[in-house]
């Protein structure tokens, strides 16, 4: 019995070890004010969708919401054929306490956006969550989600992993 009681008192420590060690290895959550932006590299490989954001109010919050795609081949909507297009989410994005962000919805983007002398509707959903652990400045894969926008060419790449690319004050 002895023996028996041991062993499980053993495997108990044992695991709970290990969960605290995964805890830990997860790393705190430190999101940094500044720009976040996509590595041109994985960008032009379509491996990162073109997504800029910028962090504020002691990383509670994101303005700036961003992402710059292809028209491709057939775009519709009176809109240039493979022309650049930046869709820009309106006003603030809070972020929960586990680093996670999101929004859906419809985007009015203007002439200016389309580079076509007319203004387009997209649905737009972007998902993300930033990462737990130390974050160096151009370094670290900082907030990783994806993003979908109905305008965008196919190429677009559903996914985005970005870099703290600028602090700010």
């Amino acid at each position: 019995m002895h023996r028996r009681t041991t062993t499980l008192i053993c495997a108990l420590v044992g695991s709970s070890l290990g969960l605290a060690g995964l805890a830990q290895a997860a790393g705190k959550l430190t999101i940094h004010n500044g720009l976040y932006g996509a590595n041109e590299t994985l960008v032009t490989a379509h491996k990162s969708a073109a997504v800029n954001v910028i962090a504020f109010d002691h990383g509670r919050k994101l303005k700036n919401v961003g992402l710059a795609c292809s028209s491709g081949p057939e775009p519709g909507q009176g809109i240039r054929r493979e022309t650049t297009l930046t869709l820009h989410v309106p006003g603030t994005l809070n972020i929960t306490r586990n680093g996670t962000f999101s929004y859906s919805g419809e985007l009015t983007l203007t002439a200016e956006d389309t580079q076509s002398e007319v203004s387009a509707k997209t649905s737009f959903t972007i998902k993300g969550t930033f990462a737990r652990g130390t974050v160096k400045l151009d370094k670290t894969t900082a907030l990783t989600g994806t993003v979908s926008a109905s305008v965008c060419a196919s190429t677009t790449s559903p996914r985005f992993s970005l870099v703290w690319a600028s602090p700010s004050g």
